[in-house]
């Protein structure tokens, strides 16, 4: 996964919600024909660009719900990854297993960004 800089001083002169629809060149003369500023940049080749503009934060679940959680990697070129939840308690019982694929298409954000799994 590629990853550009992001200058911060230059996103508060633009506006993260207005996604540019014009064509730009970027230095590699590599047409960019999608962007929102800072969080993410689409070339006409399909290479997607989604810089760290906001901080991951590994999983954290407050020990009175009797959940340990932990981020596993799947693929690490593709940045794949799944978060699976446990009980606590050590116990010989089956548990049902289930798999949740977030649908909704495509769109910015990430289970791990700290906005997402702050805990009260």
């Amino acid at each position: 996964m590629a990853a550009i800089s992001v200058d911060p001083s230059s996103r508060l002169n633009n506006n993260l919600e207005q996604v540019s629809s014009s064509i730009k060149n970027n230095n590699h003369g590599v047409i960019v024909i999608e962007e929102v500023e800072g969080l993410i940049r689409v070339y006409k080749n399909g290479h997607v660009e989604r810089p760290p503009a906001i901080p991951n934060v590994h999983c954290a679940v407050p020990s009175h719900l009797g959940v340990t959680a932990r981020d596993i990697s799947i693929d690490k070129y593709t940045n794949l990854w799944a978060r699976i939840y446990v009980p606590s308690s050590s116990s010989s019982a089956k548990l049902p297993f289930l798999v949740y694929f977030h649908g909704s298409g495509f769109c910015i954000g990430s289970a791990a960004w700290r906005v997402v799994t702050m805990t009260s």
